[in-house]
């Protein structure tokens, strides 16, 4: 038999003696006095009687059980046993245990520590559902006198324990509570957070795409059955991506463009996400110096080579150059890094190359201060 049975079992005995002893008055040996009060699942008895009589009488009335109950309580003299009983399935008896494993306050006789529990299908949460959601409430409860629920449900809550099915819920964010009230007015509560998500889709690519570079979109779905695209591209899609749009832009693609993606479920939600493109036309150049490492007094060239450029310069005091190929010998006297600047119909971009200047052993320049 499990403790709360026990608790049960030893509750009802002690009401049948206390019974017993109030109808027949019984005395022997000295009198006894027993007041009984039975509030609600409260039970306190006070017994003064020697502890010979009292057991004979604990005997007769419920057996030796009773017998070995009463005699645990009186002890070897005269003397006064409290019982409290607060809740049958998880209340304490101080005499007999001292404590109970879930309730009561060591030694102190009276009430058990108020608490709450709330689950979301056996979880405390925070819980994810696809839409439409469909869910079991769970709550239990320790010495409440009352409760309610809270957040996105209401109304008073049965029982010290129980279950609640939600059910055909939609998107959205929600919050189960319980909040209780114990026979001294003291509080607890507890709540579990609820999130509903339907269909969720998310589009992505580049912001930016230099002609002739390729335009590529990549998209995720979840929680869907179908995507379809709109705006600037077509069709039905799979559940993600990439996909190429354009494998080379064009000069007449020049501009913004937007793409949008719907994904649906098979319960009429549905999301949608878009991305902007913006296509441009700018200088793409290379730009190199041969060779790259001199020894004075060699010279380096330097060559470069355009496309959709309108003009270009080269910076260390050589200037313009030719917009879409040319080449310039140069010697610095020491490491020198030239750029080359190129404007286009959308920006200018730019570019190096650097010429390394290294001494040697039958020449050394030093510059001479004219006297």
């Amino acid at each position: 038999m499990d403790k709360a049975n026990i608790y049960k079992l030893i509750s009802i005995l002690l009401i049948i003696t206390v019974s017993f002893l109030y109808v027949h008055q019984v005395q022997a040996g000295g009198v006894v006095k027993v007041i009984a009060k039975v509030v609600k699942t409260v039970v306190d008895v006070v017994v003064k009687a020697a502890p010979y009589i009292i057991g004979a009488v604990i005997g007769l009335a419920t057996g030796g059980l009773a017998f070995g109950l009463m005699a645990a309580f009186i002890g070897a003299g005269i003397g006064v046993a409290t019982v409290g009983v607060i809740d049958y399935t998880t209340c304490w008896i101080n005499v007999l245990w001292n404590d109970c494993e879930n309730g009561g306050g060591g030694s102190s006789i009276g009430s058990a520590v108020l608490q709450v529990d709330v689950q979301v299908n056996g979880s405390d949460g925070p819980v994810t559902f696809i839409v439409p959601a469909t869910f079991n409430v769970e709550w239990s409860t320790i010495a409440a006198k009352s409760c309610a629920a809270t957040g996105d449900w209401e109304g008073d809550i049965p029982g010290r324990s129980g279950t609640s099915k939600i059910s055909n819920l939609g998107i959205g964010d929600y919050n189960y509570g319980v909040k209780c009230v114990n026979e001294n007015n003291k509080e607890a509560s507890d709540n579990v957070i609820v999130y509903v998500v339907g269909p969720e889709v998310d589009l992505f690519g580049p912001s930016t795409v230099e002609i002739p570079d390729p335009l590529t979109l990549n998209w995720t779905s979840s929680n869907v059955s179908s995507c379809l695209a709109s705006v600037e591209w077509n069709g039905s899609k799979p559940f993600s991506g990439p996909e190429t749009i354009w494998s080379s832009t064009q000069a007449s693609q020049r501009g913004d463009h937007t793409f949008t993606l719907t994904c649906s479920d098979n319960f009429g939600n549905s999301d949608s996400d878009s991305h902007t493109a913006t296509i441009i036309q700018v200088p793409r150049c290379s730009f190199t110096a041969n060779p790259s490492t001199i020894i004075l007094p060699e010279s380096s060239i330097l060559e470069w080579s355009c496309q959709y450029a309108d003009s270009c310069s080269i910076s260390q005091g050589i200037g313009s150059v030719d917009s879409i190929s040319g080449t310039k010998e140069v010697r610095p006297t020491e490491t020198t890094t030239f750029i080359l600047a190129c404007q286009g119909l959308d920006g200018e971009k730019y570019w190096t190359a650097t010429v390394s200047v290294e001494e040697s052993g039958l020449f050394r320049w030093r510059e001479i201060i004219p006297r």
